[in-house]
């Protein structure tokens, strides 16, 4: 998995001078629905690449749904 910012990461990686000037709630809002976009595609993909499967018969596939709630760590949200 590719490396995820923190978020004061993130913050100085798309630091500019017009969000430091104004600081206004738009622009916080806009920076922190980035911040949450990014951490649910991460969380998306680590979900589909760590399905793990068992058989509740011979034919049908049963998803371990451990396997998708563990797969992204809320610690990766710093």
């Amino acid at each position: 998995m590719e490396k995820i910012p923190t978020a004061e990461e993130f913050l100085i990686i798309n630091d500019d001078k017009d969000f430091r000037l104004s600081m206004s709630g738009r622009n916080v809002s806009e920076m922190m629905i980035a911040f949450a976009k990014m951490h649910v595609e991460a969380a998306l993909k680590a979900a589909y690449e760590n399905i793990e499967y068992t058989e509740v018969d011979s034919s049908v596939p049963y998803v371990v749904e451990e396997s998708i709630l563990n797969s992204y760590p809320l610690s990766n949200i710093k």
